[in-house]
């Protein structure tokens, strides 16, 4: 019986000074460098509970409901802060932190709802932790939160907090990074996407991005940024997930992620493509 034919195969020179090989090699390593600073830091799904997750005060009924969190706070203020900390994460240059989660309001008119990153200076340990000291944790709080309202015309903001906990971790005030008057209807029990990106621009610049939608649809989005903002710093590291309801109503949160993105088209990776492409189109001029 005949043996069958053996398939040709190909395969790249072994020399590395082969210009195929060379540039293969450079599109390589920039491919690696746009996704080594890429991770998830936090997820959560809560289908164990919701551990970790703290009241700032010790009023409101926080829980878990069908495999999500439920929040209910009872009083406005720092009280009506929850949140969760995560290693320490400090971006680099044009990196940006992404915070991504589902918020289901339990009614049709959850009033304000804001989301925050922050680096906090100590440790949450339970309940009570945003209230004035004795009782609260202490020390200092730093970040960005963005507030978006439901069904009015009378503003959303991106804001730059800082100051001693309670202060600087409550989510209201600071300064504002940008502002618009956005109006949508949000629906009770309905699934809405909340995505949450602050990207460090620069040594001297951070632009914060929140969006909210559902499917593929952008219902709401509120921009800032520092530069030209008086009295606004720079914050580079974060530890904390905080979110600020409206006392008096309820909302779902699941899906929780807190992650790093890279710069989304590194020098290296530009560099190696062309270095590429310029081979390439050597090789078949030659032909």
């Amino acid at each position: 019986m005949d043996s069958p034919s053996k398939m040709k195969t190909h395969s790249l020179p072994t020399n590395i000074n082969n210009p195929f090989k060379a540039a293969l090699v450079a599109l390589a390593l920039g491919a690696s460098v746009a996704l080594s600073s890429a991770g998830v830091i936090l997820e959560d799904n809560f289908d164990d509970g919701i551990d970790g997750w703290y009241k700032g005060g010790t009023s409101g009924t926080l829980s878990s409901v069908n495999g999500a969190l439920s929040w209910n706070p009872e009083a406005e203020g720092q009280t009506a802060v929850i949140a969760k900390q995560f290693d320490l994460t400090t971006l680099q240059v044009g990196e940006t932190l992404r915070l991504t989660l589902e918020w289901t309001p339990q009614s049709n008119d959850s009033v304000v709802t804001r989301f925050g990153l922050l680096n906090l200076s100590n440790t949450i340990t339970g309940d009570g932790w945003n209230a004035s000291l004795p009782n609260g944790i202490g020390g200092t709080a730093e970040g960005y939160f963005t507030f978006f309202r439901d069904n009015v015309t009378t503003g959303n903001a991106a804001r730059y907090k800082s100051g001693t906990v309670p202060v600087g971790s409550n989510l209201q005030e600071g300064v504002t990074l940008g502002e618009n008057t956005t109006q949508f209807n949000f629906l009770a029990d309905t699934t809405y996407t909340v995505v949450y990106d602050i990207t460090l621009v620069s040594a001297t610049e951070v632009e914060t991005l929140l969006t909210v939608g559902s499917g593929d649809i952008i219902h709401l989005s509120v921009a800032g940024t520092t530069n030209g903002a008086v009295g606004a710093d720079v914050v580079t590291s974060f530890n904390t997930v905080a979110i600020r309801l409206q006392a008096g109503t309820t909302s779902l949160i699941d899906n929780v992620k807190v992650e790093v993105v890279p710069e989304p088209a590194p020098a290296a990776l530009l560099a190696a493509l062309g270095c590429f492409t310029m081979v390439f189109r050597r090789r078949r001029s030659l032909v």
